[in-house]
């Protein structure tokens, strides 16, 4: 099968509120909803999604410039997924390189990484 275009695909569900290209449905919106709930005890967690970080140190992964409504998750070798409906845009970074936690400030190098990232390809889809 063709894996690579299959995260964008699911992102795309998600920016259509659980809709298929073909029109079906593969989640419903109260699904979808609970899924992106935040708690005050969750902080920018939601039910399997992280959401923007407007505090807190250090840069978002999701950049500076992402909607407020954006979701993601990020992975161990660097992966990461989010999509920003107020944009209607959504960021598939597939990497295959895991991080050496004995590394000096690599997880740090990596957040600020993806955050650059996250700028970058919303700048670029602004044009």
């Amino acid at each position: 099968g063709q894996t690579g275009p299959d995260p964008g695909r699911f992102a795309q569900v998600w920016l259509r509120d659980g809709s298929t290209p073909n029109g079906g449905s593969w989640v419903s919106s109260r699904a979808m909803s609970e899924f992106l709930r935040r708690t005050p005890e969750s902080g920018s967690r939601a039910l399997g999604w992280d959401t923007p970080e407007r505090t807190g140190s250090g840069p978002s992964v999701f950049g500076t410039l992402a909607g407020a409504r954006a979701f993601g998750h990020t992975g161990w070798t660097g992966t990461m997924l989010w999509v920003d409906p107020d944009r209607d845009l959504f960021l598939v970074f597939l990497t295959n390189r895991s991080l050496d936690p004995r590394a000096r400030h690599s997880l740090t190098a990596l957040r600020n990484l993806r955050s650059e990232l996250s700028d970058l390809v919303i700048q670029g889809a602004s044009r």
